[in-house]
C-alpha cells in the first residue's frame, strides 16, 4: 500500500526552461573596406571589451584598425587638405579623444598637418609609426560604430578577413533567453507570465515571447555589420521567453534552470498527488488512511497541474494538511 501526505500549498502549472544569458540587440563587428585577400595580422579586443572612440580593435596586413563613433562610415581615403564631413568625423573623432584642440568654422571640415599630428599620438600610442602627411589615411583604418558598444563573444582568430566577422557586439541590456531544452513553446506561454530561476531564490520576473529566425542571414552596410531584423530574414520563426534579470540577480552566473509558471491556483489549499483521486458514480474521493481504517472521503477538484490536484473537502471530513491517502497503483 502506498501513501503520500497532503499537502496545503499554492499550485502551479509549471514548464522547466533554461536560460542562458543574452543581449537586446546584436551585431556584428566586421572590416569591410580591406582588399582583396586581406589578412587579419593580429586581433585585439577580448570579451567583455567596451568599444568607443579609439580602441584598436585589430590589423590587417599589418596596420591597425580602430573604432570611432559616428554616423557614416568613411568612404575614401583621407589626404592633407581633404574637406568634407568625412575629414570632420575624423577631426571631431581626435578632438573626442583628447588629442587635438577643438576646431572652428571651415578647418573642421579639412584634414590639417594638426590632423595628421593628433592622429600620430594614436597610432604611438599602441605602438605604431605615425603617417607622414605624403601618406593616405586609409578609410580601412577605422570601423565606424553608431554608439559605444560591448564586445560579447569570444573574437575570431587572425587569417583571411572575409572568413568571419571579429566579434559579436551590443550597444543593448543583458537579458535571459529561456527556451525547452528540447522542442517548442506551446500556445500556452504567453507574455506577462511570470519566470522563477532556480537559483535558490524565490523572486519571479515577468516575461515577453520574442520570436527569433533558425537562420543567420545578415545584412551588411558600412563598417558595422548588423544582424538583420527577423522580418528580412530567412528561416523558420522560433518562439523564445526573454526574461530581463537585474544584473546583481545573476550572480555572474550566464546559464540557469528555471520555472515559467503558466498557471497557478488563486490562493493556498490542500493538494494532492493527481494518482490519489478515484472517480465514483458520485464524482471524485480520496482514501484517507485513518489509523487502521481506510475512508473515502468526497473531493472537489479545482485545480491540477504537473500530476497534482488541489481539492475542496468538507472541514468535517477529517482530511487536512499531513494526512495521508493512499495512491492509485491500478489494482484498488
Amino acid at each position: 500500500m502506498i501513501t503520500a501526505s497532503v499537502e496545503n500549498r499554492t499550485l502551479e502549472n509549471i514548464l522547466p526552461l533554461v536560460c542562458s544569458v543574452d543581449y537586446t540587440d546584436q551585431r556584428e563587428l566586421a572590416v569591410t573596406q580591406a582588399g582583396p585577400g586581406a589578412q587579419y595580422t593580429s586581433v585585439d579586443i577580448v570579451q567583455g571589451e567596451e568599444l568607443g572612440h579609439g580602441n584598436l580593435v585589430a590589423e590587417v596586413n599589418g596596420a591597425p584598425v580602430f573604432t570611432l563613433l559616428g554616423g557614416f562610415s568613411f568612404y575614401r581615403d583621407l589626404a592633407l587638405d581633404a574637406q568634407g564631413p568625412d575629414s570632420k568625423l575624423l577631426n571631431d573623432s581626435l578632438v573626442s579623444m583628447g588629442y587635438q584642440l577643438p576646431r572652428v568654422g571651415a578647418d573642421t571640415y579639412t584634414v590639417t598637418e594638426e590632423t595628421y599630428r593628433a592622429l600620430g599620438v594614436l597610432y604611438s600610442h599602441f605602438g605604431y609609426r605615425p603617417l607622414t602627411t605624403d601618406e593616405p589615411i586609409p578609410a580601412s583604418s577605422f570601423i565606424v560604430l553608431n554608439g559605444p558598444v560591448t564586445v560579447i563573444s569570444e573574437p575570431r582568430s587572425t587569417g583571411d578577413v572575409t572568413a568571419g566577422a571579429l566579434a559579436l557586439l551590443s550597444s543593448g541590456q543583458k537579458e535571459l533567453a529561456c527556451r525547452l531544452s528540447t522542442g517548442s513553446l506551446s500556445a500556452d506561454v504567453a507574455t506577462g507570465q511570470m519566470i522563477r530561476l532556480n537559483n535558490g531564490a524565490t523572486v519571479t520576473y515577468p516575461v515577453e515571447v520574442k520570436t527569433e529566425k533558425d537562420s543567420t542571414g545578415n545584412a551588411s552596410s558600412g563598417a558595422e555589420t548588423q544582424i538583420a531584423a527577423p522580418n528580412v530574414q530567412t528561416g523558420t520563426d522560433t518562439a523564445y521567453v526573454a526574461v530581463k534579470v537585474p544584473e546583481s540577480d545573476l550572480g555572474g552566473l550566464n546559464r540557469f534552470n528555471a520555472e515559467l509558471i503558466l498557471d497557478s491556483s488563486d490562493q493556498a489549499g490542500l493538494v494532492v498527488p493527481s494518482s490519489a483521486l478515484f472517480t465514483t458514480g458520485q464524482g471524485s474521493t480520496v482514501k484517507l488512511q485513518d489509523g487502521e481504517e481506510i475512508r473515502d472521503i468526497p473531493v472537489q477538484v479545482t485545480f491540477s497541474a504537473n500530476g497534482y490536484s488541489m481539492i475542496d473537502v468538507d472541514p468535517d471530513s477529517g482530511l487536512v494538511a499531513g494526512s495521508q491517502v493512499l495512491i492509485s497503483t491500478g489494482t484498488l
